[in-house]
């Protein structure tokens, strides 16, 4: 039998946080790659298409919590954050002198660690 949860849209929300941590972990493993490391270059990729794949899920979670909070009436801030579009330029994954900065600045300005 089907336990009851407290919200309709406990599962999703659930399901939105597991998704996130997911993807959050990608990025991270992302950012902390050496480059120069023993396939380094493969691994990004790997890693580059694990992050896409990770942030679609997350999306299509998110689009499906955001309609079952409007159409059991809850209210919108009560929801999780809609996910903000965010470009990172192939200088900024580069390593630098400082990779950590560039890291930083990644991670401060991603809705995915906010």
């Amino acid at each position: 039998m089907h336990k009851q949860t407290g919200s309709p849209c406990e599962e999703l929300l659930q399901q939105w946080s597991a998704k996130r941590e997911l993807a959050n972990y990608y990025i991270t493993a992302l950012l902390r790659l050496s480059p120069d490391a023993p396939g380094a270059l493969r691994r990004k990729q790997e890693l580059c298409k694990k992050v896409f794949e990770a942030q679609l899920s997350l999306k299509l979670v998110d689009d499906q919590l955001q309609s079952c909070y409007q159409e059991f009436g809850r209210e919108s801030s009560h929801a999780p954050a809609l996910l903000i579009p965010v470009s990172t330029s192939i200088a900024t994954l580069r390593s630098s002198i400082q990779p950590f900065w560039a890291a930083a600045l990644i991670i401060a300005n991603s809705p995915l660690t906010l």
